[in-house]
């Protein structure tokens, strides 16, 4: 069991990883970019020396890159991509996350998705060739998700409980819940994606994620800035409630 680094209080980036380890997580996530002027390797390392799993990190958005543009943009998506999976190859990190679009794109109706599938079937050969899992995040619109599923079979679902709450995709993502890879567990009221630890909003986590394999590590993807919710509360407070979470809904999947 683990949690995403950025948890929403304000520290430096190893003081963040002690917090975590004193709260008695053993496990955690991270976004994968530069932090304090040190590389996304650098920093890895600083987790695991305080003994912390990484189940996996986030990829970042890649700034000019877009997968379901021109193809200019699709070149530049592709480039960034394998050079991530290239760093994580040489980090000996086993599995990445990603949002299978970005917010401009969301807006867009004229996607070009046959050009943005060959694009990714070459990411997902080198992925493959570097021994990386990618696991694509269910967003607040999912057209693109499930294209990426259904062409490609070995592509793997991070299934992110918050956004599942905010787009009301439940029927058509249920389909896809052996797939899932990798978890980003948060709650909400199903209005804001306000990520608050599970049990604090009105999602029904229990029912979601009964259907996920079972060996699939449970993480946290919670962030107390988004929200009023925890203003006062004291920081081992907060990860101490959200480990208690996180224990809670893992007996009730193996129940």
């Amino acid at each position: 069991m683990g949690i995403f680094l950025w948890y929403g209080y304000e520290k430096p980036f190893v003081a963040r990883a002690q917090a975590i380890v004193d709260a008695g997580f053993r496990a955690a996530s991270l976004w994968w970019e530069e932090e304090e002027e040190r590389t996304p390797l650098e920093n890895l390392a600083l987790l695991r020396q305080k003994g912390l799993e990484i189940l996996h990190v986030h990829l970042p958005f890649s700034q000019e890159g877009r997968l379901w543009m021109t193809e200019d943009k699709r070149k530049i998506y592709e480039a960034k991509m394998i050079q991530w999976l290239e760093e994580l190859h040489e980090g000996e990190v086993a599995k990445a996350v990603f949002h299978p679009w970005e917010k401009d794109e969301m807006e867009k109706k004229d996607l070009v998705l046959a050009g943005g599938l060959e694009t990714f079937e070459r990411i997902l050969q080198r992925a493959e060739e570097l021994g990386v899992t990618l696991a694509a995040e269910n967003l607040w619109q999912d057209e693109v998700l499930f294209a990426l599923l259904d062409h490609f079979p070995s592509l793997g679902l991070c299934l992110d409980t918050g956004h599942l709450g905010i787009s009301g995709n439940w029927e058509k993502i249920k389909a896809y819940l052996p797939r899932v890879s990798a978890l980003h567990l948060h709650d909400n009221k199903g209005v804001e994606d306000l990520h608050l630890i599970p049990g604090d909003g009105h999602l029904p986590l229990k029912k979601w994620l009964a259907g996920i394999p079972r060996e699939v590590p449970y993480h946290l993807e919670i962030t107390r800035f988004m929200s009023h919710f925890y203003a006062g509360m004291e920081e081992g407070e907060y990860l101490r409630r959200a480990k208690d979470s996180l224990e809670r809904l893992k007996a009730e999947h193996e129940e």
